[in-house]
This record gives structure tokens, sequence and C-alpha cells, in this order.
């Protein structure tokens, strides 16, 4: 259906009228506010709902196109709203970009990840996706879609099996040779108004623009299996006519939902899924069959695959067992599926000072079951992960208090955080509690929030006009990627505060194009105080720059990735993206030091090249990079062989993962063996994770060589080593 909406009164009450029974996510914006998502059960005639709103974020959304990179005006910019931790939700925002290439959109909950999907003629549409923690200001969000040219277009009709037109079914593209088998339980295309699909007209026509390639057409509509039409070669700026597809009708069958007395249950929720599908709130629209049961606890599906199946049903007061069916062989339909499991988990969240309640707190919560093996060893995957009860989100009510319920059995991990936007991601205030019995009654006290503030001078004791402060949650080494993205600060004496901060331990990092990176190890910010960091002496830097081409041609490549190591930390090499012109920018480099640069551009590489601070002519040239295999077995004396991590990184003193980027990974399997497939071509050192608590990494003596199409075989050394 539709979104709705509705405007308060004086009161701030509101009212929806004739709304069928069901389930449905309610937001709030008032202003620069809104509440965050509320999932709400409509089973009454009259049901009431209290929503909080907050203080919102605001994105400003520049569209371009890859060709040149000159910005796009009366592009068509959506963004989806609310909080995808509660449950699949379609509803967006939509307006178009002015002469700039810009959109501002206002009204976005600011601790949640939204989708930003942009449109154009003659372009391709393209999605991001806008991450909360990456965006410390809630009022300067920002994101950059960039759109291809010369889409094509493909023109068809879907009919149903008597060849007559189905309106309204959903059309989209995607570059497969052959879907195969298909799962006709999961919607392959679930946010449609976000993404950009295609409806099909009264007389089942469409028109879809298409990336160029040879690819696919999937058409999807309710009471019909999933249709495909493949091997469609689609080219740019050209037209495809005639693609004609057929919905079969599939399979149909039928139940009733109950209670654990044989009692009918009404309003009950019904969906078909598989069993070890890992269920995801936010895709959870993505059930292609989903209903709500009658007042008799019927149900009902048609247009299902021929095929094994599991029928699951909850309300907000109990779950069923995930119940199989299997429609290869026979269409049921007396399937019984009754709501046995009832656990619950309660508590409260209050302020640190252990009295006050905080509500509208988000309260996630998901089962944590102990995993089984198979007979070779490998983890499997609980059927309890397929249930939809066993993952998601609540938020406490005006005392503070939360329920969770109709819960099946498992120990949980649940966590708490504000729905307020903070000046850092909103894991930093999460507070988390583990190994959760059902039954148990949590209390969550959420920390306060204080200040840090300081100033910053260069050596010479000149201040630093403009900089960036970047917070990490505490830890004993940090990396680039530590560190959230800076608090951009201007300030005439070099001084600076931020505020709003939970309070906990900080490493604080200060940077910018004329600094050098300075860190603060460990800052600690109390409740309502201020943490003043004093003086900070920096160090002046400089900016390089330079442009990613192919090689010989020297043609400029768009977006490629530039990889920059300066070996002034033990840290992972930081990534800076090329624009669409192939230029790159690298600020806050040491003036007296050389460092090493490599581009990437997906199968395309260039050499490490090492350059001097401050050159701005860098030319670095990417050609294709011929891959390899690596095969091996892990072996140890003491421990079990697998499964255990093995990973290859380049020859160089460090760790995996935190001086050194994992260049290429698998997991050995039975007897200990793995294998890595395109590998780029050189020397690595291999490494295989203990198997302790500590979980160190085990260096494997000798160096690996990877060859052209060649299969490097080794043995890796564990040594019995925890």
């Amino acid at each position: 259906m539709d979104k709705r909406t509705a405007t308060t009164d004086g009161d701030g009450e509101f009212t929806f009228d004739h709304q069928v029974a069901g389930r449905y996510m309610l937001e709030a914006e008032a202003g620069d506010s809104v509440s965050p998502t509320v999932p709400f059960l409509l089973a009454n005639e009259a049901d009431y709902v209290t929503l909080i709103v907050f203080p919102a974020a605001t994105i400003t959304v520049t569209v371009v196109s890859a060709l040149d990179g000159k910005p796009i005006s009366g592009a068509l910019v959506r963004v989806a709203i609310g909080n995808h931790d509660f449950g699949g939700n379609d509803a967006y925002r939509e307006t178009h970009t002015g002469p700039d290439g810009t959109a501002r959109l206002h009204g976005l909950a600011g601790t949640a990840n939204h989708p930003v999907y942009a449109e154009a003629d003659g372009y391709l549409g393209a999605m991001v996706n806008v991450m909360a923690g990456r965006n410390p200001e809630r009022d300067k969000w920002t994101a950059k879609v960039v759109l291809h040219p010369g889409p094509a277009r493909i023109h068809g009709r879907v009919l149903d099996p008597n060849h007559l037109p189905v309106a309204n079914a959903k059309v989209g593209w995607g570059i497969y040779k052959d879907l195969g088998e298909l799962n006709g339980l999961i919607d392959p295309m679930p946010s449609p108004s976000v993404e950009g699909a295609r409806f099909t007209d009264e007389n089942g026509e469409f028109t879809l623009p298409a990336q160029p390639g040879i690819g696919c057409v999937v058409a999807i509509h309710s009471g019909y299996r999933i249709g495909t039409k493949c091997n469609i070669h689609a080219q740019a700026r050209r037209d495809v006519n005639g693609i004609e597809i057929v919905l079969d009708g599939g399979s149909s069958f039928s139940g009733r939902v109950v209670d654990t007395n044989g009692a009918p249950v009404a309003n009950a929720s019904v969906l078909l899924t598989t069993s070890g599908w890992n269920h995801m709130p936010m895709f959870s629209h993505g059930y292609r069959f989903q209903t709500i049961s009658a007042l008799d606890g019927s149900f009902a599906f048609s247009g299902v695959d021929p095929m094994p199946l599991v029928v699951y049903a909850y309300t907000d007061a109990a779950s069923s067992r995930l119940v199989p069916v299997d429609l290869s062989t026979s269409n049921p339909s007396n399937v019984r599926v009754m709501l046995e499991y009832d656990g619950q988990i309660t508590g409260s969240v209050v302020e640190e000072d252990g009295r006050t309640p905080v509500p509208s707190v988000e309260v996630q919560f998901f089962a944590a079951p102990a995993f089984k093996l198979d007979k070779a060893n490998q983890p499997v995957i609980p059927d309890t992960f397929s249930m939809t009860r066993s993952i998601g989100a609540v938020l406490t009510d005006e005392n503070g208090h939360f329920s969770i319920t109709s819960l099946p059995p498992s120990e949980y991990t649940v966590h708490a955080t504000r729905s307020g936007a903070a000046p850092v991601p909103p894991s930093y205030s999460t507070v988390w509690k583990y190994h959760v019995k059902l039954g148990d009654s949590l209390s969550f006290i959420m920390p306060g929030q204080g200040s840090v503030s300081g100033r910053v001078v260069y050596d010479d004791g000149t201040p630093v006009r403009a900089f960036g402060v970047s917070f990490a949650a505490y830890q004993k080494r940090y990396t680039s990627d530590s560190f959230a993205p800076a608090h951009q600060v201007l300030s005439a004496d070099g001084s600076f505060r931020i505020a709003g901060l939970p309070a906990r331990h900080y490493g604080v990092e200060i940077h910018g194009a004329n600094v050098l990176p300075f860190r603060v190890s460990d800052v600690e910010v109390q409740p309502n105080d201020n943490v003043d960091l004093g003086t900070l002496h920096v160090q002046h830097a400089v900016t390089c720059s330079g442009v990613v081409v192919t090689s010989g041609g020297h043609t400029p490549v768009p977006n490629a990735q530039v990889l920059v190591s300066t070996g002034l930390v033990e840290e992972l090499p930081r990534k800076i993206q090329a624009d669409t012109n192939g230029h790159f920018e690298i600020p806050g480099l040491p003036s007296d030091q050389s460092f090493r640069l490599r581009a990437e551009a997906d199968v395309r590489s260039s050499g490490w090249v090492t350059v001097a601070a401050g050159d701005n002519n860098i030319e670095l040239a990417v050609s294709d990079v011929p891959t390899g295999a690596v095969s091996g077995v892990v072996v140890d004396s003491v421990h079990p062989a697998q499964p255990r991590l093995v990973v290859l990184t380049l020859v160089e003193p460090g760790v995996p993962g935190v001086s050194l980027r994992i260049e290429a990974s698998a997991t050995a399997g039975a007897g200990g063996l793995f294998h890595m497939d395109d590998v780029r071509v050189g020397n690595y050192t291999i490494w295989v994770r203990g198997t302790g608590t500590e979980l160190a990494w085990v260096k494997n003596a000798n160096p690996v060589s990877v060859t052209p199409q060649g299969t490097t075989t080794v043995m890796v050394n564990a040594g019995g080593a925890q």
C-alpha cells in the first residue's frame, strides 16, 4: 500500500482511519525533528501509540556524471527514511537536484543508515548508503551519487499463464548470464521505490533502463512465481524490444495458526522462508509471501515455487517453530502452525544517575545460540537464525521500560542506544548485555555526556586555523581506521570544543591538510564535565597530488582507489578516492619523508611507487594484473587444523589487519585444506590464526610466490601455537 500521512492537532494527536489489520511502521516529523521508527501491530478497532521526536539529520546529496564529473541538474533523488533495525521499511522522501547538481533533504533519523538513490534522463540510476557513524554533525550529512551515462533501454511485457497482461508487476535488471534456480521465496528487489525498479502498466508493458552487458530481466507479482528472461545483450544507448515474460501460477496451500491449547489465533503474522536463511530485520519486506491470519486463524498462499519450505508465524505474545512443508509433492490445505514460544526479556533504561528514565532508547536484541558442528566439523546455522523473532529492536516507553516478547529458546545479546544523534558514531554510546536468558530483567545505565576542548598550535606557537578532530573508542593500539570522521574546526586562535560526547575513554586525533596527525591516546570524558587537553603542539604537513592513468595510453582512470603507506605509525595504508578525472590529493604528509603509493581500479593495479612529500606531479599507471591461486594445508600438532583463518599479506613487518592489509584469505576446512583464487601475482607472507583466547597470528617462515595462472601449494605449520 502507499504511504499515508496525517497532521497532529493542538494536543499532538493524530488518527488514521480505515486501516486494515497488519504490521505498520510509524514515524513523526516536526520541523527539523523526527521520531524513531516505531513498529506497530494494528489488531484492534482503535489502538493508540505515542511517538517522541528528536533532532533530525539533514543531508546534502550531490549527483554528478561519471563521464566528466560535472553536476547533473534535475536528477531525481530518493532517500530512505527511518531506522531499518526495526524491520523492512520502504518509505522514502524525494526531490530533484538544482542547477548545481545538489539536493537537500531534512528529517532523517540521526542514528540510522539511509540508502540514497538518484537517476536522471540519459543516465543509469545508482545508489549509495549513508552511514550515521560517518557523519558526526547531524546537520551536515553528505552523499555523492555518480551516474553513468548511456543506459540501454529494455521494452517488453509480462503475461500470466493464459497470456493475458499482468499489470503492476515489478521488473528489474541484473548482469547475469543465467539466474538458474532463483529462490522464489525471497524478493531479489526488496526496495523498488528506492532502487528504481519499474512496474508494468495496465497492458503488462514496461520500459526498463539497464546497465549495458549480458543479463536477465526479472518480473515479480504476488500470486505468481518469479519470471526471468536471461542472456539478453543490452548495449549502451540502444533499445531492446520484444522481451516477453510469462509468469507461472505456481503452487498453493493453506493452514491455520493456533495457540498451545489448539484455539485459533487471529492477526498472527505468517511468512514463508527456508531453514538456514539468516533473517535480518532490514530485509524483512523482502519475503515475497507474508500475510495476517484471519479471525479463525486461517491463512493461504498461492504462486509459490514447488519446493521444500518452512512456515513461520508470530504475534507480539508468542511465535512458532519452523514448520516444514514440501510443495514439490503436494498442495496441503491443513498446515497447522502452533505459537508455542513465549519467551520474554524485560528491563529498564536510566541515566547515569541511576534514577532518571530514558524514553525512546533503541534496544536491539539477537539470538546467540551455541553452534553445533556437522560431520565435517563445520558450524551448522541454527534454525533460530531463520526466525523473525530471534532478532530485532524495541523502544523504551516514557518510563524507560521495555519488553521483548515471543522469543524462541536461546541465549541472547541485548544492547541499548540513545535515539538522539551524537557527535560520535551511535555505537560509542551503546551499552551491551551478553548471555541474556529468557525471563531476565535487565537494567541499562546510559553514559552521561561531556565535552573535550583544547588549542592546536604549530611547534613555533602559530595557531592552526583549520583542522579536524576525530575520536576513537579507546584501545591499546590505534590505526587510521580506528577514528571516526572528523569534526572540522575553523578557529582564529586554534581553539576547539566538542560537546555531547558519551562518557567513556577515547583516543583523540588532530589532523588536517597542513597538520601531521597528532594523537592523544587516552582521554576520559566524564558526565557533565569538560576535559581540557591544553595546548597541543603539532607539526607542519604538506599535501601531494597526482593522477591515476591507464598504462601506455595515459587515459585518466576515474574513481580509482589510492593506497598510501607512510610508515609513520603501525597502521593500515590510508585509502584515498580519486575523482572522476582520476585526480587525487593526499593531505597531512610529513614534509621531510618519502612515502609509498599504489592505485587500484577493478582488476587493474599499479605497483608500489615511492615518492617525495610535496610532489604534485605523481602519475600512477594501472594495468591488468595477472592472478594465480594458492592451495595448501594447515598442520597443527596440538590443536584442530579446522576451521582456521589463513591470510596473505605483503612481505613487510607488522600484524595482519592491524599494520598489514589482508590481501587474500580463506578458511581451512576438513583436514586443514584451504584454497584462494584470484590472488594478484607477487610475493606474500602467509599467516594462520591461532586457537587460544588471544587468537594470535602464526607466521609461516617462508614467503609465498604467486605466478600468473599458476597454483602455489604450501604447507602452513601452526606449530601447536595457542
